[in-house]
This record gives structure tokens, C-alpha cells and sequence, in this order.
């Protein structure tokens, strides 16, 4: 993330050249470096999202290169992930470079719409484990510390 200052104007953006790389990497790759060929042919984002409303193009001869780039499903889950990466920051998440917004899949079952997963409580509740999973690490290397200064 990074701060924009021109004047007395500081906001929060994204550099857009990251989506894709931590979505990759640490989220959902769905329409950036994954899809699901169904058994009728057709292209869906990802196998949680094999549902009618996400049906893309059918694969019959096309070329899946030009689907991949031009199918209209696979376009609307670029825009999303690339709006879902808004509300993540401009919420102030500090977590978006580890989930990258969390699964569409999952999302979509939650919410009924490809919206951040940030709207859902269920961030929050991940959120909630993260920061006790930090708090007991940190806890158990501030314990282990004190104990090896005794020793010595």
C-alpha cells in the first residue's frame, strides 16, 4: 500500500501492478492465473464458483487463449478483485497483503455477490485469530527469551 500526498490531500491506493502478484500468491489467482473447464466445455473462474451464474464461454474449437483474455466472466472477476483491493485498503486492513481479499468462492457463498470479503464477518473473525496467533507468538518468543537469560 502506499500514501499519496499532493498538498494538504493524503489518501490511500493501490499500485495496481501488485494485484495480480498477491493475488497469486497469497489469495485468489481466479481469472488472473486460474479456471475451471467444466465437463460441458464451458469455462468457469474456479471450481467454487461452477455455478450457472459464472458460466463463461463454451470451449468448442475456440481458441482458449483469446477466451481467456475476452470472456466477459472471467473480465467481471478482474474488475471485482481489483475493487474488492479497494475496499480492503481504503477499509485500512492491514491483513490485505496476506489474504488478498480472501476467495470469491467463499465470498459469493456468504454474501450472494463477489463484494470484498471484508464486508463479512467472517474477516473479522480471521482477523480476530491472526492477532491472537501474533500475540501467542510473541508471547511464547518473549518467554523463551526470559528463560534463556535465567539459565545463563
Amino acid at each position: 500500500m502506499l500514501t499519496n500526498t499532493i498538498g494538504n490531500n493524503t489518501s490511500k491506493y493501490i499500485d495496481y501492478s501488485e494485484i495480480g502478484t498477491i493475488s497469486m500468491i497469497n489469495g485468489c489467482g481466479v481469472a488472473r492465473n486460474e479456471c475451471m473447464i467444466g465437463p460441458d466445455g464451458a469455462i468457469y473462474p474456479c471450481r467454487a464458483l461452477q455455478k450457472d451464474i459464472f458460466k463463461g464461454t463454451v470451449l468448442n474449437g475456440i481458441n482458449f487463449r483469446e477466451v481467456w483474455r475476452d470472456d466477459s466472466v472471467l473480465k467481471r472477476l478482474r474488475v471485482a478483485d481489483r475493487n474488492r483491493a479497494n475496499d480492503c485498503v481504503a477499509g485500512g486492513c492491514d491483513f490485505w497483503y496476506f489474504c488478498a481479499g480472501g476467495c470469491f468462492g467463499k465470498t459469493y457463498d456468504l454474501c450472494g455477490d463477489l463484494r470484498s470479503y471484508a464486508s463479512t464477518e467472517e474477516c473479522s473473525k480471521l482477523k480476530a485469530r491472526t492477532y491472537r496467533k501474533i500475540i501467542y507468538k510473541l508471547y511464547m518468543q518473549e518467554k523463551a527469551n526470559r528463560e534463556g537469560n535465567n539459565e545463563k
